[in-house]
């Protein structure tokens, strides 16, 4: 992706942006940035209801809203670690199949968690982690899962 352009559109007219060329600040940067641009200095005292109302710079706009997405994107990944956790604690059996039908990003960090953090093992991986463009997302499932004792 950061080889390939993204069109956009700027003015009426179609514009191209690298996006290996957009540089990211860390959270506590960006959020730093952030407070600079409404003038916080870290003084908690009351203002002015006149002073507070300020127009936010789109700069500083984006970045809030890039860190709202990660942490948007980590709470995500949080629920469904909690959601799986309270299945299997509900399970008598130690045969348990989890299935999660979500995103590469959010897969991969529940896999992290609970095979490399816990010790689960991962017997089977579904799915397509690239696309070609254009290619249908279609999901096959294996015979494992279509018969669960294959994976035990």
């Amino acid at each position: 992706l950061k080889r390939k352009f993204m069109a956009g559109e700027s003015d009426g007219r179609p514009r191209k942006h690298k996006i290996g060329d957009i540089n990211v600040p860390s959270c506590a940067d960006g959020f730093n940035h952030i407070r600079s641009q409404f003038g916080s200095d870290g003084d908690d005292e009351k203002k002015d209801d006149s002073e507070s109302l300020t127009v936010t710079p789109s700069n500083a706009e984006t970045m809030a809203k890039i860190i709202i997405d990660i942490f948007m994107s980590k709470l995500v990944d949080f629920s469904a670690v909690l959601k799986i956790a309270e299945v299997v604690a509900a399970e008598t059996s130690d045969r348990v199949v989890i299935v999660c039908y979500m995103g590469s990003v959010h897969t991969r960090a529940i896999e992290e968690f609970y095979c490399q953090k816990m010790g689960f093992k991962k017997k089977e991986f579904v799915g397509q982690l690239n696309w070609e463009e254009g290619e249908a997302r279609a999901l096959h499932l294996s015979q494992s899962l279509w018969d669960f004792q294959k994976l035990f």
